[in-house]
Formats: structure tokens, sequence, C-alpha cells
């Protein structure tokens, strides 16, 4: 009986990749046009103002990328994920 108080359930890192991957899926397209709005207020501004820019780019982070970052280990504890709700904790799902 102590046998089972003692040791820890693994982590299932697959599960936890599987279900981040479902719930981004539904929220990318979001991201993509957030992006790309975002690029459009800047270029729109630039312009205005007499600014010469080189290029904006813009992107939603993709399904793999945040599959790939929501597995990985925590620095304090190894045995679980750096983010427990991948799609709320990371920060650059999208970038302009």
């Amino acid at each position: 009986m102590s046998e089972y108080l003692t040791s820890e359930i693994e982590f299932d890192y697959e599960e936890h990749k599987q279900k981040t991957i479902l719930e981004y899926l539904q929220l990318q397209p979001q991201y993509e046009a957030f992006s790309s709005s975002l690029k459009s207020i800047l270029e729109h501004c630039l312009e205005q103002s007499g600014v010469y820019y080189h290029s904006i780019e813009a992107r939603a982070k993709s399904i793999q990328s945040v599959g790939e970052k929501a597995v990985r280990p925590s620095k304090s504890d190894p045995n679980r994920p750096r983010y427990t709700e991948p799609v709320k904790e990371i920060t650059d799902l999208a970038g302009v």
C-alpha cells in the first residue's frame, strides 16, 4: 500500500500536447486575423507619418510550434510541463 503512496504518476506529455493542439486549432484563426490587422494598422500609421520602413511581417504561431512548446519541461520540476495551460500561458501566439 505504501508503494502507491510514494510513487508519482508519470505525466502524459503526449496527451498534454494533443489537448493543446486541439485547443489552439480553434483559436489560431483569431491570432492570424489579429496579427494581420495589427500589421495593416502599423503600415497605415507609418505611411501616413511619412516614415520609411523596409518591411513588416505578421504571423500566428504554427500548430506544430505550439505543440512542441506545450511539452517543454518545467525548470523546477522536469517531470512536469512548463506550461500547465499552454494556450493561456504561452505569450507569443501572434507576432508582428
